[in-house]
Formats: C-alpha cells, sequence, structure tokens
C-alpha cells in the first residue's frame, strides 16, 4: 500500500505541474497510433498480393486498399504497397524518437523542478533541520536519490506512452480476430503472471540500495572532511576498509536490485512469443485467412516489447518509491521546521541588541540559565569565556538559527520574533572560526552573496580585512583560485577572505565568532585596527575563547556556568 501510495502521489505531482506537456504527449501518440494502424494494415494487402497475385479472393482490407487507390486513379501494384508500409513505418519511427525526446525532457523538468523545490524547503528550515538528519542522507538525496525520482519520473512518462501505444496496437488485432487476440492476451497472463511477484522483491531490494546509498555517501563525505586528520596518522588502511565496507554492502545489494529489474525484460517477450504461436496455432486453420493472421502476428509481436516496456515501467516506480519516499520525508521535515518569518523589516541597528531572561537547553542539557546581555550600537562587545561555554550557541540565537526555550530578544525595541529573520540577516556578518570558502575564485569568494559588484569594491573589501597585499602578489590575483574549500591558501589567509566578504556587505551588525583565532599577531594587530574603524558605523560582537581583542572592547562579558557576567573595564 506504501509503494502505491508513493507512486500516487509521484503521479499527481507530475500531472499537476507538466499537464500541458503530457496533453502534448498524448496527442503525439495517438498520431503515432493513426499511423501504426495504417502500417500494420498494408500488411494484409502485401501477403494477399504475394499468396494471389491476381488478387481473385482478396481479404476486406485489400478491398479496401482497391477502393483508396482507385479514388486516387492508381492501379493497385506489389511497389505501391511496399512504399506505402515503408513510408509509415518510418514516419511512425520519427514519431517515435520524438515521443522519447518528450519523455525526457519532462523528465528532466520534473528532476529541475523537484531538486528546486527541496533546496527551497531545505532553506527555508531552522537550523535544528540539519542537526537531526541521518547521516549522508542529506547528500545523497540530492545527489542520487533525486537522479532516481527522474529515472521514475522517466518511466511514468513510457509507462503513460506504452499505454496508449500498447491500446493502439490491439485495435487492429480485435477488429480483424477479437477471439485469436482475446485468446493470445489470456497465454500472455497466463504465462507472466507470476514475474510480477517480482515487484515486492524488487522494492525490498530498492529500500536496500537507498539506505545503503547514504551510507556510503555519508563515509566519503567524512573520509574526504577528515583527510588531514587521517594523514596525519599514519593509518592509510582505516579510509580504505572503511569505504570498502560501505561500497562491498551497497555492491552486494545493488547488483540483486538491478539484475532483477532486468529480468522482466528478459524473461517477458519469449513467453509472449510462445503465448501468440500457441493461440495462432489453436484458431488458425483457413489459408485464406493467412493474410490477417500475418497482420495479427505483426501487431501482436509489435505490441510484446510494449507489453514489456509496461511491466518493467511498473516496477521500476515500485523500485524507486524509495527514492521518493526520501525525498517526500526529508520535505516534510523541512516543512515542519520552517522558518517563521515575522513581517517587520529591519533596516539598522540603532540603540541595542537585548537579551532578557535568555534560557536554552539542548538535548535535556542546560546551555544558556538566566542570562541577560546589553549590546550597543556601534560599539565593539566582547563575549569570552571557555570552549562548550556556550558562546556560539549566542550567535544562533541573535542570528534566529536556534530559539531560546524562554526569554525574550530585541532588536531596538522590536521583538527577534516580529522581524524577518532573512530581510536581518542580510545585514548581520557572521565570520566563523572555520573559514568556509566554496572552490572559485578570490573575487567571487567575496563577492558570493552580491549579484553586481565592482573589482574596485572587492579590492575595499581586501584593503579593509588586510587581505589585499598578499592577494595582489598572486599570479592571478583576484582570479586565483582557492582550491577545495580554499585549502590552496593558508589559515590566516583564508580567515582574511571571509572577513572581506562579511565587510563587502557592509553590514549593520558584525559578528566575529572565535574569527582571529587563525591569525598570527601582526594579522591580529591590523585586525583591531579594521575593528575599531568599523564600529564606528557597525556594531561588532566578538566571540571568543581567550581574546587578545579586549583592548578595543567597549563592553566584556564573560560566559561561565549557564550564566553571563559583565566584566569591569
Amino acid at each position: 500500500m506504501m509503494i502505491l501510495n508513493s507512486i500516487k502521489i509521484l503521479q499527481k505531482e507530475i500531472f499537476h505541474k507538466f499537464f500541458g506537456k503530457f496533453i502534448y504527449l498524448i496527442a503525439l501518440i495517438i498520431i503515432e497510433g493513426i499511423i501504426l494502424s495504417s502500417s500494420v494494415l498494408t500488411i494484409i494487402p502485401i501477403a494477399d498480393f504475394l499468396i494471389d497475385p491476381n488478387l481473385e479472393s482478396p481479404s476486406k482490407v485489400t478491398k479496401y486498399f482497391i477502393k483508396l487507390l482507385e479514388h486516387f486513379n492508381l492501379e493497385i501494384n506489389f511497389i505501391y504497397l511496399i512504399s506505402l508500409f515503408i513510408t509509415s513505418n518510418l514516419l511512425r519511427s520519427f514519431f517515435g524518437i520524438y515521443i522519447g525526446f518528450m519523455i525526457l525532457r519532462i523528465k528532466y523538468n520534473i528532476v529541475q523542478s523537484l531538486t528546486l523545490e527541496l533546496i527551497k524547503d531545505i532553506f527555508d528550515a531552522r537550523w535544528n533541520f540539519f542537526n537531526n538528519l541521518g547521516a549522508g542522507k542529506l547528500l545523497n538525496t540530492l545527489k542520487t536519490e533525486l537522479a532516481r525520482v527522474g529515472d521514475a519520473a522517466g518511466s511514468f512518462g513510457n509507462l503513460v506512452a506504452s499505454y496508449f501505444q500498447f491500446s493502439v496496437y490491439l485495435i487492429i488485432p480485435l477488429y480483424l480476430d477479437y477471439k485469436l487476440t482475446l485468446l493470445v492476451i489470456l497465454f500472455i497472463l497466463i504465462l507472466c503472471l507470476p514475474l510480477l511477484l517480482l515487484n515486492q522483491i524488487s522494492n525490498k531490494y530498492g529500500k536496500e540500495n537507498t539506505a545503503t546509498s547514504n551510507k556510503i555517501t555519508s563515509v566519503m563525505n567524512e573520509t574526504v572532511q577528515a583527510a588531514k586528520m587521517i594523514l596525519f596518522s599514519g593509518d592509510n588502511k582505516f579510509p580504505l576498509n572503511k569505504n570498502k565496507k560501505a561500497l562491498l554492502d551497497h555492491i552486494k545489494v545493488t547488483i540483486k536490485y538491478q539484475v532483477l529489474s532486468q529480468t522482466l525484460g528478459h524473461l517477458f517477450k519469449p513467453l509472449s512469443i510462445i503465448a501468440v504461436i500457441l493461440a495462432i496455432s489453436l484458431i488458425s486453420g483457413n489459408i485464406s485467412q493467412l493474410p490477417e493472421y500475418a497482420a495479427i502476428f505483426w501487431s501482436l509481436y509489435a505490441a510484446l516489447p510494449l507489453v514489456t516496456k509496461i511491466l518493467q515501467s511498473y516496477l521500476a516506480l515500485s523500485n524507486y518509491s524509495p527514492s521518493y519516499d526520501q525525498l517526500l520525508d526529508l520535505r516534510k521535515k523541512a516543512q515542519e521546521n520552517k522558518e517563521n518569518f515575522g513581517t517587520k523589516i529591519f533596516k539598522k541597528l540603532n540603540k541595542k541588541i537585548i537579551l532578557s531572561n535568555i534560557n536554552f537547553d539542548y538535548d535535556n542539557k542546560k546551555i544558556l540559565n538566566n542570562c541577560n546581555l546589553s549590546i550597543d550600537t556601534n560599539t565593539v562587545t566582547l563575549i569570552s569565556g571557555k570552549s562548550g561555554s556556550g558562546k556560539s550557541t549566542l550567535v544562533d540565537l541573535i542570528t534566529g538559527l536556534q530559539k531560546p526555550s524562554s526569554g525574550e530578544i530585541y532588536f531596538d525595541s522590536v521583538n527577534l520574533e516580529e522581524l524577518d529573520l532573512q530581510n536581518l540577516r542580510k545585514r548581520i556578518s557572521v565570520v566563523n572560526q572555520d573559514p568556509f570558502l566554496f572552490y572559485d575564485t578570490i573575487r567571487n569568494n567575496v563577492a558570493w552573496a552580491e549579484e553586481e559588484i565592482s573589482d574596485e569594491k572587492i579590492n575595499e573589501a581586501l584593503q579593509l580585512a588586510n587581505a589585499f597585499q598578499f592577494v595582489e602578489k598572486l599570479p592571478n590575483k583576484i582570479n586565483t583560485l582557492v582550491g577545495e574549500r580554499g585549502m590552496e591558501l593558508s589559515g590566516g589567509e583564508r580567515q582574511r577572505i571571509v572577513l572581506a566578504r562579511a565587510l563587502i556587505r557592509k553590514p549593520s551588525i558584525l559578528i566575529l565568532d572565535e574569527a582571529t583565532n587563525s591569525l598570527d599577531e601582526h594579522s591580529e594587530n591590523m585586525v583591531k585596527d579594521t575593528i575599531k574603524k568599523i564600529s564606528k558605523n557597525t556594531t561588532v560582537i566578538i566571540i571568543a575563547h581567550m581574546s587578545k581583542l579586549k583592548e578595543i572592547s567597549d563592553k566584556k562579558y564573560l560566559l561561565v556556568d549557564q550564566k553571563i557576567y559583565e566584566e569591569n573595564n
């Protein structure tokens, strides 16, 4: 039932979003069917001509062709009939190619639509959503499972096309000899019904395939992230063994999964041909009906791949349902954790940020207990404390990534709950301890959130962050690629590029979360000057473990034992 439900949801979503394209696809299939019917019917006069060149006892279909050609003052002959047969089949082939193109187009439009919707839901969700995901689940869904859902959409398109095409293929045999046609269908059902039992087994392997794919994505991602630590350890066998186990588990399942998917196609056609031959052998006996039998055989033989396609498409939809279930589960969780955006627009901090009686618990553990904090506009506020004391939690609370268990946060006199959080975050820049850079140029890393920005402004931000001098010495200057996560640069250089990125936005509030840890003394002194300079127009919050920036701070707070204490100057 769950399989059918997820398939129904996918079908409903596909039809709802791409109704026009599917109507166009169906129209193409109907035209192809008309051409197909013509090509099948041309077999009968050809067979009549081969049996009796004088056409003394032609079939009713051949008589129709004779009348049709006489209407155009043409005399029936073998060349005309063969030409008509070849032309109709070529035309049908071109329509088949175009229909295949349309199915692929619909498939990738669906993949694009689902991918962008998932990404939107993810980034409309609160930070809690990211904390509660299974290992590798999100990354694998975006990387692998969405492609499988796209394959399912393609299978659905093929299913629709094949149903219509198969219906057209049956019209001619039913018209010519309905008893023979129904007998063939009965034999096919008897011989091939056991193959449908593969569906349940296939779905089981489909779920295991998705789970092992999640695992291998998680292990590979962790291995790459821990590359430096592994190299330091000198134990290169550890990542090899860890990835080998995950790979073997996945390979073992995916081979069964893929072989089972192919089994139906390999077994169905020969069994169906046997059914056609058996039925014709039982009923045929009149040689005068050979042309009709030839047309029936040709039509049914051509229909067999379509029946195979229908069954394979349905089986594929069942196989891919775990992928779609995982996609739906992620979207549901993201929507359940959707950020509640207020309506009030934050433009600039005019007076102060106030945290009043803030309590925060995580996993039943008290992190902050009745904390009070006041941050004045255009000043430097230092919040220090030991590791794990809750300093970064304060950043999450101020930016609205986390909600306090109780207590209120105000920007000037407006409660944070009333503010449009996206708008607020556009006016806050956060520089973290671990600087993240994209695999891109320095220029694009600094300007990544800005659509259009001049090189002059890029260089101004680099100078303000004390990064301009080292960037100018690079071979390609601001067009230098920084490598994976910026690893072509030193820790201090990466930190200064990230600081330049933060400053180019001209934020109302700048938060430095352990951001000076990677800087040498000379660079830190320069950053001190930068902070003092920008604090004339920007509210600066410094989060630090053991900070050397006390001397430039206007206010200093100490976070200890879940409480915040203001320190005297």
